[in-house]
């Protein structure tokens, strides 16, 4: 989706058209007065890019739902300030990383070290130059896994830094990197060739976050879910307190 064509009416605003990309072609649909419209106006993961093992994923400086609203704002300017949140990257991104494990070795160290069993929450590692966390959910964490797979999620909230053993920021790093920088963290690195072979580290960078939001500028336009006085329009977006940590306000469905 690329723009909507909004009318004012005694009633409100109202989308008429919305115009669209497909296969490289513009196309349109036509909104017929009994439709409602859900629009995603920005998102948390909105141009958001993964790596693998050997490479390290690319920092995008736009989205196609960022693009959406600033599209929709230059003829309606009400609804909202979309660069408020697209156009801070620096101040914004996030990495994060999954990691999939064959073997239970390293979940066995991680939580021997830590003495938190998996399903028990958030891990910091405090001494971290990137500020590295890992989430270590209840296994099995997705449907049908494998009894024998393990899997974790993890973060940092300084990009920019230097690792403690890595000696890259964590933006450029591969998934085998962050792994290390993981092990170095965990005092386990002479293990360190054992988990590369049964392990698969995937980074992930976002240019916009909750979880960064102490970085961001202060003056933030949220919008709300429901626009006034809009008759087949809502917003599906961004969150609008900046005490939210990472959930996006898709999980709270419009008002009727």
């Amino acid at each position: 989706m690329t723009d909507l064509d909004i009318v004012p009416a005694r009633a409100g605003k109202t989308v008429e058209t919305i115009h669209y990309e497909s296969d490289g072609a513009t196309e349109t649909i036509d909104v017929e007065p009994t439709d409602l419209v859900f629009v995603t106006n920005g998102s948390m993961t909105d141009g958001s890019d993964l790596g693998s093992m050997t490479d390290a994923p690319d920092l995008n400086t736009t989205g196609a739902s960022f693009e959406l609203w600033k599209n929709i704002v230059e003829d309606h300017p009400k609804f909202g300030t979309p660069s408020a949140f697209a156009d801070h990257v620096p101040e914004t991104k996030w990495p994060s990383y999954t990691v999939t494990l064959d073997e239970p070795d390293l979940l066995d160290h991680i939580v021997d070290v830590t003495g938190e069993e998996p399903g028990n929450g958030l891990i910091t590692f405090t001494e971290s130059n990137w500020l590295m966390s890992i989430v270590v959910a209840a296994q099995p964490h997705f449907a049908n896994q494998p009894d024998d797979v393990k899997v974790f999620w993890g973060y940092g909230l300084f990009p920019e830094e230097d690792g403690n053993n890595v000696a890259k920021k964590m933006e450029n790093c591969t998934g085998e990197e962050i792994l290390e920088e993981l092990c170095y963290h965990l005092g386990y690195l002479d293990e360190l060739p054992s988990v590369l072979e049964d392990a698969t580290c995937i980074p992930a960078i976002c240019r916009l976050s909750r979880a960064t939001s102490c970085r961001e500028p202060p003056a933030i336009d949220r919008l709300s879910s429901r626009q006034d006085r809009t008759t087949s329009r809502s917003s599906v977006s961004l969150p609008r307190f900046p005490t939210t940590w990472c959930s996006p306000s898709s999980i709270r469905f419009a008002p009727p």
